[in-house]
């Protein structure tokens, strides 16, 4: 969600697992991002700044992603950054929307 003044992500996995047991639910933990604060649009680029995170090691950065919108489809993704469970590997986020109407 994106208003004027904030934005909130959140993203789960498709392979969470439920559970009742304490290992189960923290395992829930990796399985899902999620940040909210101010953000500011310059042309092509979303600069989102979190006040707030699932890991407070985002908290106060400047989380960089390009977006681009070609009819009812709207994509949004990273540069490569090291990939937080294997930092000698590198990631690319990169999350497509479609408008129904």
């Amino acid at each position: 969600m994106i208003s004027r003044q904030a934005y909130v992500q959140f993203f789960t996995e498709g392979t969470r697992k439920y559970g009742d047991s304490d290992a189960d639910k923290a395992a829930l933990w990796s399985t899902m991002t999620a940040h909210a604060g101010p953000y500011r649009v310059e042309g092509h680029k979303i600069v989102m700044l979190p006040d707030t995170s699932f890991n407070e090691v985002f908290n106060s950065t400047q989380q960089v992603r390009y977006w681009e919108l070609k009819g009812n489809h709207l994509s949004l993704w990273s540069d490569p950054r090291p990939w937080g469970r294997d930092p000698s590997k590198k990631v690319v986020t990169r999350l497509e929307w479609e408008k129904i109407e």
